[in-house]
């Protein structure tokens, strides 16, 4: 279990912003490298890079710490696989595959793209599963992340990130023949669902489709959604964390507005889109692509934001 648990955690880019783990206080350890560029490669020669602050979490690591503190607060921790979940007046039910129930007052949905929450008390989908495929080289690590953006990816992109002593690979699945190494394949839902909370079950993370519909990225919106929800179950009002997220920059429909419109491009709009983000300001770029595309105005806004709270 331990090995299927570290692999499995280990199937993604890992990359955070700083402030996506404010409530975290990471540790040294699971900390594997700092980021401080994001260099955006378009079709056509233009090289964008943009000074950010972020990290390249060990999530197998950070979740293990976490894990821990529960144990020491009196917490259980219980392994298992749950196929039913239930819930009525007095409260949630999960069911075991071997015939276990566990009963609590609050049932926390955080159990990914396929979440048994979701199906089984909200009957709702996310607006679409990506499956990607990413493995690790030898490689020198930097503190970049470097993203691949053309028409074949439909939408994606390839990636290079630092990894500890080397770096992570990847891109769609329908593109796995083109990373290299012996890549394995993981599900991010984006999309989020329209209701999060349906009487005393909660659905956070992956589980809510959470994940940026621009960026991919699914580990700020987990950690985020995760200390809402806590904080809503300590004041006893489920609705604070519904409202948290449908007041929140990150559900802007202007995400998926430019995902509708990226995948669909082809290497000529990207050329196009990106011919002025040449600057290493984030909003230099902004300001000087409006200019100069207005046409792409409402898209430049969401690739902006993107780059502010999708990770």
């Amino acid at each position: 279990m331990t090995s299927n648990f570290n692999t499995y955690h280990r199937i993604c880019g890992s990359a955070v912003s700083r402030k996506g783990v404010r409530h975290l206080r990471l540790k040294d350890n699971e900390i594997q490298n700092r980021i401080g560029l994001l260099r955006l490669r378009w079709p056509g020669g233009i090289t964008t890079d943009i000074r950010v602050r972020g990290y390249i979490i060990d999530r197998p690591v950070l979740i293990a710490r976490l894990r821990e503190e529960v144990s020491d607060s009196g917490g259980e921790i219980v392994t298992g696989s749950v196929t039913e979940v239930s819930q009525d007046e007095n409260g949630c039910t999960a069911v075991l595959s071997d015939g276990r129930e566990f009963h609590a007052d609050y049932l926390i949905g955080a159990d990914g793209a396929f979440s048994v929450v979701r199906k089984k008390i909200f009957g709702t989908e996310p607006g679409s599963i990506i499956k990607v495929a990413e493995s690790y080289i030898d490689s020198p690590p930097d503190g970049n992340l470097i993203f691949k953006i053309g028409e074949k990816y439909r939408g994606l992109y390839s990636w290079s990130f630092p990894c500890g002593s080397g770096r992570t690979v990847g891109t769609s699945a329908d593109l796995k023949s083109e990373v290299a190494g012996s890549p394995l394949c993981r599900c991010t839902p984006t999309g989020a669902v329209d209701e999060l909370i349906n009487g005393r079950a909660i659905l956070i993370g992956d589980a809510g489709g959470l994940a940026n519909p621009v960026s991919y990225g699914g580990l700020r919106t987990a950690f985020e959604s995760a200390f809402e929800a806590a904080s809503a179950i300590d004041k006893g009002d489920l609705n604070q964390y519904q409202n948290w997220w449908s007041n929140s920059v990150k559900s802007s429909m202007g995400f998926g507005d430019l995902h509708d419109l990226v995948v669909s491009m082809t290497d000529y709009d990207y050329s196009e889109f990106s011919s002025r983000m040449n600057h290493r300001s984030l909003y230099l770029n902004g300001l000087d692509s409006v200019i100069h595309n207005p046409k792409y105005f409402r898209y430049y806004i969401g690739c902006l934001q993107a780059l502010r709270f999708g990770w």
